[in-house]
């Protein structure tokens, strides 16, 4: 794993009441800041301003279980169970090494794709952090312009609607005609 951006580390200090400071902005924030923070690139270290203690994986954990609910679904209810049930100094490390082991693959995995587009089709995408917009905007590329309009595309229109407004003249001039022999 790479180190995170020095610029992108924040502290925070959790409160007893239940507040959070950012002592290195010199604001206050809420869990849905942090969210947001997270999301954009930020790595946050937070603090519990009574003990001491490093409390990041409790909020980061709380963050997940109120903002995020649906990725905790990506855990089948038998790992949760063996969470519980495992000894924590086992569960540490073995977790703390299954997710490293993930998020390496999933980063190598996304330069060897990025590598892949821009040798065999000579592009280089950027990695946006939404999969779907990433593959929105590859396939973006892939979408032909409209052809421009040249003299004969716009020759061949106006032809078209003088035979149809030729048509439609005819059409009237017939039924005003009186039927032969009358």
């Amino acid at each position: 794993m790479s180190n995170p951006d020095p610029d992108k580390s924040l502290s925070i200090k959790k409160y007893s009441n239940r507040r959070f400071y950012d002592t290195t902005r010199s604001c206050h924030v809420t869990l849905g800041a942090m969210h947001d923070l997270i999301c954009e690139g930020y790595e946050l270290t937070i603090i519990d301003g009574k003990s001491g203690d490093d409390i990041t994986n409790i909020i980061l954990t709380q963050i997940i279980l109120e903002r995020d609910p649906p990725k905790l679904a990506m855990f089948p209810s038998n790992v949760l169970h063996q969470v519980i049930r495992t000894q924590r100094e086992l569960l540490g490390s073995v977790a703390e090494q299954f997710f490293a082991q993930v998020l390496e693959t999933h980063k190598t995995s996304q330069e060897k794709w990025q590598q892949f587009i821009q040798n065999t089709l000579g592009v280089s995408p950027t990695m946006p952090t939404n999969p779907m917009e990433w593959t929105r905007s590859l396939m973006a590329s892939f979408t032909p312009p409209p052809p421009p309009k040249t003299a004969n595309d716009e020759t061949e229109a106006l032809r078209r609607q003088v035979e149809e407004l030729t048509r439609q003249m005819q059409r009237m001039a017939d039924a005003n005609d009186p039927p032969a022999g009358k």
